[in-house]
């Protein structure tokens, strides 16, 4: 898997942990983000990007900052090189 490729898995995988980290499921996190759960699910699997914006809004849902989230994408993407 290239570089390109993985990176959405990782930050995916970011996500995913955040939001367990905060003790939340899909479903609630999901409901704070005004988003179907398949939205959450889908950033979770990597079937689908997280902008920026998108970003923002899903490190406010989770009490986290933008930093947190990117130290947690950096941390996986380094672990699946």
């Amino acid at each position: 898997m290239s570089r390109i490729e993985h990176e959405p898995t990782a930050l995916g995988e970011a996500v995913r942990q955040l939001r367990a980290q905060m003790g939340l499921t899909q479903q609630e996190l999901a409901a704070s983000l005004d988003v179907p759960q398949s939205w959450v699910s889908n950033i979770e699997g990597a079937r689908r990007r997280l902008g920026v914006l998108e970003a923002l809004e899903v490190c406010e849902a989770l009490g986290c900052s933008v930093v947190d989230l990117l130290e947690e994408y950096e941390r996986r993407r380094c672990a699946g090189k």
